[in-house]
């Protein structure tokens, strides 16, 4: 009987994810992977356990690693126009409404509403991160596409050095788009005229708290768990589309029914990968 190749087993999980990328399940960019070099380290040790003692593929591949993790996060061509600690729009108010379509790439993230009021939205971190702007219409109902990155992410392992932090103005309606990539999310959309808003997760978790207006939300899953938390009171007119990840929601929430029911109507089109969807009433406090 043939042996296993654990090579073999290497480099299709590694395909899989570039895969998964590419159909746009994952927002991962392939030298993002460099972050999980220590796999290499537990394949070459399984390989010495079953004996086959490769180890000239394996220090192959960890010296082209540290060769590649210098040429992307050494060398400055990775560096956007913007690096900031602090990105702001100023606020109007003949402004109305924006639109804001984020990508976010390995970060930790933060959406809540603004305390000051002085700006339409606010991006704040303990440390550097580049944003790109896509595109940027001003006007009555300014349209913000913005990709957010790490000026130099934490490749060596351990824990990012701050989360991302990004306020938003309670004074517009406020249409936001979410693509994340590697990282755990809070939105706090709570005290926010949302009118629409759509999250479409990478690797990771996300949590959002919706408020208590009629609102259309899609949610797609993708590798992570997403949890929805919806006030008390409001009724759930839900659309499913289930892959692996199943969705689910908590039995006191009431669910929408032919007619015309009194109260406040949520939509939620729920889609999901391969992780789950949760649709939960808000009790917590955070």
């Amino acid at each position: 009987m043939k042996k296993i190749s654990l090579l073999g087993i290497f480099l299709i999980i590694l395909g899989a994810i570039l895969l998964a990328s590419e159909l746009g399940y994952l927002n991962i960019k392939w030298y993002d992977l460099l972050r999980f070099w220590p796999i290499i380290f537990i394949f070459w040790g399984i390989d010495i356990l079953m004996g086959e003692k490769r180890w000239f593929i394996w220090v192959f591949l960890l010296f082209l690693i540290f060769f590649l993790s210098i040429i992307f996060f050494f060398i400055p061509f990775r560096m956007y126009k913007g690096i900031y600690r602090d990105w702001s729009l100023p606020y109007d108010p003949n402004i109305k409404s924006i639109e804001v379509n984020l990508k976010v790439g390995l970060s930790k993230l933060y959406v809540g509403p603004s305390s000051d009021q002085k700006n339409l939205i606010s991006i704040s971190s303990s440390r550097e991160f580049n944003v790109n702007e896509r595109k940027k219409k001003l006007g009555e109902n300014p349209i913000l596409d913005l990709e957010i990155e790490d000026n130099f992410p934490s490749l060596w392992g351990g824990e990012a050095r701050g989360i991302i932090n990004i306020y938003l103005s309670s004074n517009v309606e406020i249409n936001f788009s979410l693509e994340t990539g590697l990282g755990n999310s809070e939105l706090d959309f709570r005290g926010l005229k949302l009118n629409y808003l759509s999250i479409k997760g990478g690797v990771g978790n996300i949590s959002a708290w919706l408020p208590k207006l009629k609102s259309k939300v899609e949610v797609n899953s993708g590798v992570g768990n997403i949890t929805l938390y919806i006030p008390e009171g409001v009724i759930l007119d839900l659309e499913t589309e289930t892959g692996i990840g199943k969705v689910s929601v908590d039995s006191e929430i009431i669910r929408f029914k032919e007619g015309k029911p009194e109260g406040v109507i949520l939509y939620i089109k729920a889609k999901t990968g391969i992780g789950n969807i949760h649709i939960k009433q808000s009790k917590e406090i955070i």
